[in-house]
């Protein structure tokens, strides 16, 4: 069963009796401003958003990889025993100690890559694209919750304010009842005051049903916003109306959603970073070119600087200096496999992105197609509504004037409570296929 009706029609059952509660809150929320509120305090919007704000700092780390990607100091504090003299009469004393210090520097800089790091950076680019779709998924699914809470709770209060004066209605049907019993009339019985007690006790039972899940419901309901459980909280609105919807042609509903629906945006990036992978694994078959340079400075004390040039002494020491190499790999099976593995992935992204467009328009259609029946459902049930009140009026009327039996008012107002109930969560599903159909063609 799909997950998002399931909510819906739960959160436009139980929040029923949300209303009573809610009646004390000053004023009450617009649907944009729910969804504003949970967009900003939603922490699956937010985790989305952190793996964005990580894709781009491994793209400013490839970025930075381009100039002087290795540019290394080290320091060197150790004991320097004494030594005094040249290679001819250089002597020891290692009683003598002093302390020396020795700084290295590394320097290396690319200078042809074979395409390695405009690859590289491709697929970061891809990556950062790829988590910024994530956070319009995320956000789409916010908005889509947040539109069947919000109609659920509309809902929610055509239905009290229904029940209520259903309950006002049979209390005055029960009232006349007793008084012709009362004055003993030969038209109406006890049996007929234990018929419409009894269709009482499955009104109140309803009522009773939804107020167990009051408190999830509005749980729920504050949990999405962030509210904190004490805060006031009501939707603007008295009741539930059918949202203005201008319905386009099937076509333009599928193009829309083959273009901005932030999955289909993901695995176009997702593809760009496979390719990019696959010229990053190829790029091994060839050379890369480099100048790599360095240096060092260490003092000793206690130690004879040596100028001679084929005496070392990493004691004391100067020396500086870069030169052009050349790295090539010759591990051409192992790069052979790299690369059929990365085109193979991207094969699979390709393959996938072919499956996740024909879904797509699939989902688009059956969203299309939902919407049109929820729209017919809107228009019958209005009809029937008024027929279903009209025989309701006309048996209450023929009762209390003793041409009709307690089991026809009872059966006309149970169809009429259930016809009102019926046509409101029509409209409810009209608005909910409304916002469906906005979430699977990529608009918020």
């Amino acid at each position: 069963m799909d997950c998002s009706k399931l909510w819906g029609w739960r959160f436009a059952a139980v929040a029923l009796v949300l209303i009573p509660a809610c009646a004390s809150a000053e004023g009450g929320m617009t649907l944009q401003a729910c969804i504003e509120r949970a967009l900003a305090v939603n922490p699956e919007v937010k985790g989305a958003a952190f793996d964005v704000q990580t894709a781009e700092a491994r793209l400013g780390e490839v970025k930075a990889s381009r100039f002087v990607p290795k540019f290394e100091m080290t320091q060197y504090f150790g004991p320097s025993p004494a030594a005094h003299g040249d290679v001819f009469t250089a002597r020891s004393d290692w009683k003598s100690l002093s302390v020396f210090e020795r700084t290295e520097f590394e320097i290396l800089q690319p200078l042809y890559t074979s395409g390695k790091w405009s690859a590289a950076r491709d697929a970061a680019v891809a990556g950062v694209a790829v988590q910024s779709a994530g956070v319009d998924r995320r956000r789409a699914e916010v908005v889509l919750r947040v539109k069947e809470l919000y109609y659920g709770l509309l809902l929610a209060k055509q239905l009290y304010d229904a029940a209520a004066e259903s309950q006002s209605e049979l209390k005055e049907a029960r009232t006349r009842l007793m008084e012709k019993i009362e004055g003993e009339s030969e038209e109406v019985s006890y049996n007929d005051l234990y018929k419409l007690d009894t269709f009482g006790f499955k009104v109140d039972q309803g009522l009773h049903r939804v107020e167990k899940e009051m408190a999830l419901a509005r749980s729920a309901f504050k949990a999405l916003l962030g509210l904190a459980p004490a805060d006031s909280f009501d939707v603007a609105g008295e009741g539930l109306e059918q949202e203005a919807v201008t319905i386009e042609p099937l076509e333009v509903y599928v193009a829309r959603a083959l273009k901005d629906r932030p999955e289909i945006r993901q695995l176009a990036a997702g593809i760009e970073a496979r390719r990019a992978q696959v010229s990053v694994a190829r790029s091994d078959y060839y050379p890369q070119v480099f100048i790599a340079g360095g240096g060092k400075l260490g003092y000793a004390p206690n130690r004879d600087r040596q100028t001679g040039p084929f005496v070392r002494d990493d004691f004391n020491v100067r020396q500086a200096g870069a030169v052009i190499g050349l790295r090539q790999s010759l591990s051409f099976g192992m790069t052979r496999s790299r690369v059929a593995a990365a085109q193979a992935e991207y094969q699979k992204t390709l393959a996938t992105e072919k499956a996740a467009r024909d879904g797509i328009a699939l989902e688009v259609e059956r969203a299309y197609r939902d919407l049109a029946e929820a729209g017919a459902n809107v228009e019958s049930g209005e009809r029937a509504l008024k027929a279903s009140r009209s025989l309701m009026v006309a048996t209450r009327d023929a009762f209390n004037a003793g041409l009709g039996e307690s089991k026809e008012m009872v059966d006309a107002f149970k169809g009429y409570g259930e016809m009102r109930v019926e046509y409101f969560r029509a409209i409810f599903e009209y608005n909910r296929a409304a916002a469906q159909l906005d979430r699977v063609t990529g608009k918020e």
